[in-house]
């Protein structure tokens, strides 16, 4: 084979580079093509950390506690797939696909839903969906429900913050040792001389923060348990705080009565009755010995409800900072009330356990009590009856004896009222921690999953006088929604007024509220100090109403929520007094150059009128706890209604 020369390749030989060396120009185009789609791809590219994704998925969960598999899927499972069915955007179902399926276990349906791909408003469609499970919840059997429909699978939790109780202390449990082991030798000193030997202390703690009435019977149970199968006897009860106790004698050791105690809380009780706070029981022989077994078996230091408060604390917190979106708290423990009766005893008196739910539920209402206009001053009605302690449940009268005197009965007299924890828990959260010796610990803790949204925001707290009319209130606040409406800054704003309960209410009927979200920064020149100081003359052009504007932080912690940034508490014993000098303070700090909006929350000129309804008259009328209000609020029809000095003369038309 011949060798070929340069010139012959360069004839015979083609390809791309070749091609482009040959034709420069289309070479340049596609250059120029291609640098032009790169820069369209970055521009048009999601640049954001957390970038929104649509979610077409959602579940409907439905519990039913003590319902088999069979029960769920055909009295649960089934109306809830119909029900979801009822949405026209819902996917069609292909074999590599679903639009709706669900899962049925024992006491447990699962539903999810998945939207068609070409919903785009997503929200507004899951909103539909669950209108339509919230009016499911009445036709399900009872036990089951309620329907829980979880939308927010895109949503991303950015902050997780766990909060546990630390263990109990040295400090306290040396306390708390001290007074069991002067109780103990208070009881024996108190006992006869001839006491069988050897005696024992059983000693049950919990936290101080437990009422010692939640675990009283369950402790005095075992004690009688144990005295009836001799293996206690001669037993002396006593209490302190934070702990129960009893000193009997025994024949057998520490781990034999441990096991005694175990075995009989096996048999006759569900883990879910021992109460979740208590500390392990300890056996107390010598009462010297008491701080060393104490410390043994200490448990945490705060209590589930304790937890409990502290999270909705911090979560309420959180939730203030603008660019905070939603707080879920994992671990609690809900708080429930208990009416331990008898069906025999009931039936006595001719009732139900249903009626029982029907007597308190009609008790226990909060509805409004409407208002009186006069003049140009609204007036509030606040009817009593609602429930805000255990006792007050006792004194609903259920019935009357059938004696001659018809006495009333109440219910305190039928059943036992008790405050406890859900019982079973269906959800529990622990923390998992080493000493530092190396050893490892449980803790029950809360876990606070936050979620972010975007900033850029101006809160608007607008303030008339004290006792304005309603009308007066909306007509002022629609003249401001007006000026922020002209703010080219301005993107889409919000606007109320009145108490109202949207989570930044300071609770006055004289307050409103108007939240401005601006553009993006990238689309507006100016800051958003600067954006509140060219509005805050404009919104103050009412002599009517007063603006206080607001650049949230992103954080805040600690304080409430009030019309500025900063705030000044005083505090004091004389309630006069005080109120006194929060009104000579407030004009003091308002001659400050370098201060604005000064302002105070304290709302003395607002009038009100408060009823107190006596629960046992209206009872013995026949009245319910709705009728007083639906009375009450008539009174805020424009009928005739004049005030005379310190008389209020009322004509009602009805």
């Amino acid at each position: 084979m011949s060798h070929k020369s340069e010139a012959e390749y360069i004839a015979t030989t083609h390809n791309t580079a070749r091609f482009f060396v040959d034709h420069r120009q289309v070479g340049f185009v596609l250059l120029v093509a291609v640098l032009l789609w790169g820069w369209y791809g970055y521009v048009g590219m999601p640049k954001r950390k957390d970038p929104q994704i649509p979610v077409r998925v959602a579940v409907a969960s439905t519990p039913w506690p003590g319902a088999t598999a069979e029960e769920v899927e055909q009295l649960v499972s089934r109306p809830v797939e119909q029900t979801l069915a009822q949405n026209p955007h819902i996917k069609a179902p292909t074999p590599a696909d679903f639009g709706i399926r669900s899962l049925s276990f024992p006491g447990l349906s699962l539903a999810y839903v998945q939207l068609d791909d070409s919903v785009t408003d997503t929200k507004k469609q899951f909103a539909d969906i669950n209108l339509k499970l919230n009016a499911l919840n009445s036709k399900l059997p009872q036990g089951a429900g309620p329907i829980q429909f979880n939308s927010d699978f895109g949503d991303t939790a950015t902050l997780m913050l766990t909060v546990a109780g630390p263990p109990a202390g040295d400090v306290e449990i040396a306390l708390r040792a001290r007074a069991i082991q002067n109780v103990i030798r208070q009881t024996r000193g108190a006992e006869p001389r001839n006491s069988p030997q050897p005696r024992i202390g059983i000693v049950y703690s919990f936290p101080l923060s437990v009422s010692a009435g939640l675990i009283r019977d369950s402790f005095a149970a075992v004690i009688r348990n144990a005295a009836e199968n001799n293996a206690v006897a001669d037993p002396h009860f006593f209490e302190g705080s934070g702990f129960l106790g009893v000193d009997v004698t025994s024949k057998l050791s520490d781990e034999q009565l441990r096991a005694f105690g175990k075995d009989w809380a096996a048999e006759n009780l569900h883990r879910s009755e021992i109460h979740p706070d208590a500390w392990k029981p300890i056996f107390i022989r010598d009462p010297v010995e008491t701080n060393t077994r104490l410390a043994a078996v200490a448990g945490d230091k705060y209590s589930y409800r304790e937890l409990d408060d502290y999270t909705d604390l911090v979560s309420r917190t959180l939730q203030g900072a603008p660019e905070v979106a939603k707080i879920d708290r994992k671990g609690v423990l809900p708080e429930q009330i208990y009416l331990d009766y008898s069906q025999e005893r009931l039936a006595s008196y001719g009732l139900q356990p249903s009626n029982l739910k029907d007597i308190l539920g009609a008790r226990n209402i909060t509805l409004p009590g409407g208002q009186i206009e006069v003049d140009a001053t609204s007036v509030q009605i606040d009817p009593s009856g609602k429930f805000t302690s255990p006792q007050q449940i006792g004194g609903v009268i259920v019935g009357s004896t059938s004696s001659a005197g018809q006495s009333p009965v109440y219910l305190r007299d039928l059943v036992d009222i008790s405050r406890g924890y859900q019982s079973p828990a269906r959800y529990l959260n622990y923390l998992t921690w080493a000493d530092k010796n190396g050893a490892w610990h449980r803790s029950r803790a809360v876990t606070l999953a936050v979620q972010m949204k975007d900033a850029d925001q101006i809160l608007v707290v607008t303030e008339a006088q004290q006792g304005a009319s309603p009308f007066d209130m909306f007509a002022n606040q629609r003249i401001l929604a007006d000026i922020a409406r002209k703010n080219p800054n301005v993107d889409t704003f919000m606007s109320a007024v009145g108490g109202g309960n949207c989570g930044v209410s300071l609770g006055a009927p004289n307050y409103g509220r108007m939240f401005f979200h601006l553009k993006p920064r990238s689309e507006r020149k100016q800051s958003v100090d600067e954006i509140m100081a060219e509005m805050r003359p404009k919104l103050n052009s009412l002599p009517a109403m007063k603006a206080f504007l607001q650049n949230p932080p992103t954080i805040r912690i600690g304080g409430t929520f009030t019309k500025s940034l900063y705030q000044f508490t005083l505090q004091g014993t004389n309630i006069d007094e005080l109120y006194k000098s929060s009104q000579g303070f407030e004009k003091e700090m308002a001659k400050i150059p370098t201060l604005l909006d000064v302002s105070s929350d304290l709302q003395l000129k607002s009038p009100q009128m408060t009823v107190q309804l006596n629960r046992d008259r209206a009872s013995s009328l026949r009245v319910d706890r709705e009728d007083a209000p639906v009375g009450l609020d008539r009174l805020g029809r424009p009928a005739h209604r004049h005030l005379h000095d310190a008389e209020i003369v009322m004509s009602i038309r009805v």
